[in-house]
């Protein structure tokens, strides 16, 4: 079995969900990774194709007591792409619903704090216990 490999600035991996029971394969570009001792993530931007434009970041802290905190952020806006731009608002639902999932898998972790970036885009952030 392979483990996971580590992503680099320009790698341009295919994003593969369901969403509605249809699959969809979302074309990114990795453009900042964050490699540091307390301190791990990666931001992509959309690539053609890709049902919305704009950016995402997944982002992992550890605070010098231990405690955790996950940071998802989402800059994103309509595609070029008339089709998704028709479905856009369905949308902005599967990308919170997808949010709230990230959280999920963080058992001990508080509400999210942080607020939406722009009316177009959203963040999460939670705290997990050490």
């Amino acid at each position: 079995m392979v483990g996971p490999v580590p992503v680099s600035v320009g790698d341009r991996p295919l994003i593969r969900v369901r969403l509605l029971g249809i699959s969809v394969v979302e074309p990114v570009e990795v453009v900042h990774v964050v490699m540091e001792r307390d301190r791990v993530g990666f931001a992509y931007r959309t690539l053609p194709g890709h049902p919305v434009r704009g950016e995402e970041a997944f982002i992992v802290d550890r605070d010098d007591d231990g405690v955790v905190s996950i940071t998802v952020r989402s800059l994103t806006a309509r595609s070029d792409v008339a089709g998704w731009r028709a479905v856009h608002p369905i949308l902005r639902v599967a990308q919170r619903i997808a949010r709230r999932r990230y959280f999920a898998h963080c058992p001990d972790a508080a509400e999210p704090i942080g607020t939406l970036v722009n009316p177009r885009a959203g963040s999460g952030r939670r705290g997990v216990g050490s």
